[in-house]
């Protein structure tokens, strides 16, 4: 069982994404939407290019592939939130909902053990 400061932490957390993923799906019905999903593939693709035609007797390799990688990689989370954005709000409020039922339990329990301490 997780304690109370750990659950109250991943809640915390679990806000934090369901205000992001609202963010993302406004921006997903917004007029343009499209053309930046359009923007963020392209650009996707570049990193994905970018990263193949790496020189690999280059001394700076690993500083250029993470570099790209990292680009990448927010990119694709973009595009990726940008498309799931309701299905993720949908599972977090969910994993919101367990998170507090599972705090409720916590200050239950540590309730029930301060009245059999005394």
């Amino acid at each position: 069982m997780k304690s109370q400061s750990q659950l109250e932490s991943a809640i915390e957390n679990v806000k934090r994404m369901i205000a992001d993923a609202q963010e993302l799906e406004a921006i997903s019905k917004c007029a343009g939407a499209d053309r930046l999903l359009a923007l963020f593939n392209k650009t996707s693709k570049f990193f994905n290019k970018a990263i193949s035609t790496l020189d690999e007797s280059s001394p700076s390799l690993d500083r250029e592939y993470a570099k790209c990688k990292a680009c990448l990689a927010l990119v694709d989370g973009f595009i990726k939130g940008i498309a799931d954005a309701e299905a993720n709000i949908e599972l977090l409020k969910k994993k919101f909902l367990d998170l507090n039922e599972e705090l409720g339990t916590v200050m239950d329990e540590k309730v029930r053990r301060e009245k059999q301490s005394m």
